[in-house]
């Protein structure tokens, strides 16, 4: 019994560690999601999404509310299809 009270202590006490990691990955995903809006990055937006483009200027203008505003209305759009072969057409901001 000593064993398990052990691997789940050590379990427990790598929770913290583990969630902090989550956050800082899908905040990085959010950033590169975002990157999609004023045309940087690895992401790209989807023609039907062409509407949300914004120029580097325009971004860098917006304050932080207002860029999470311009973001959320991109990461609430529904995608019909999501295609990882073909980067370029199929994966979006979605």
């Amino acid at each position: 019994m000593v064993p398990y009270i052990s691997v789940r202590a050590k379990i427990f006490h790598m929770l913290p560690d583990l969630v902090e990691n989550l956050r800082s990955l899908i905040a990085s995903q959010y950033a590169e999601a975002d990157g999609a809006i004023y045309g940087r990055g690895n992401f790209i937006l989807r023609l039907s999404h062409q509407k949300h483009r914004l120029s580097v200027a325009d971004w860098k203008a917006l304050s932080e509310p207002q860029r999470q505003s311009r973001g959320s209305v991109l990461h609430r759009l529904r995608c019909d299809t999501l295609c990882i072969s073909d980067f370029k057409e199929c994966l979006g901001v979605c």
